[in-house]
């Protein structure tokens, strides 16, 4: 989504506009279902996301793929 960066694509993002949210999933070329459109990021710049005031993002990934560090055992 983000021209000139090289990192590989981790994340799929997409949007609905009409209700403010955006989600991040998991990296997958499926497509998202209905009128929507999938973008896709790097991890470094799904971390850094940021959107308008007045929107949210729900993050569907895991805990893992969204960066959380394991558990130790």
């Amino acid at each position: 989504m983000r021209p000139g960066c090289a990192g590989p694509a981790a994340v799929r993002l997409v949007f609905d506009a009409v209700d403010r949210e955006v989600w991040l999933d998991e990296f997958t070329d499926e497509p998202p279902g209905s009128s929507m459109q999938a973008q896709f990021l790097c991890s470094l710049h799904a971390a850094r996301l940021g959107v308008p005031i007045g929107w949210s993002v729900v993050d569907r990934r895991t805990p893992l793929a969204a960066g959380a560090q394991p558990t130790p055992v």
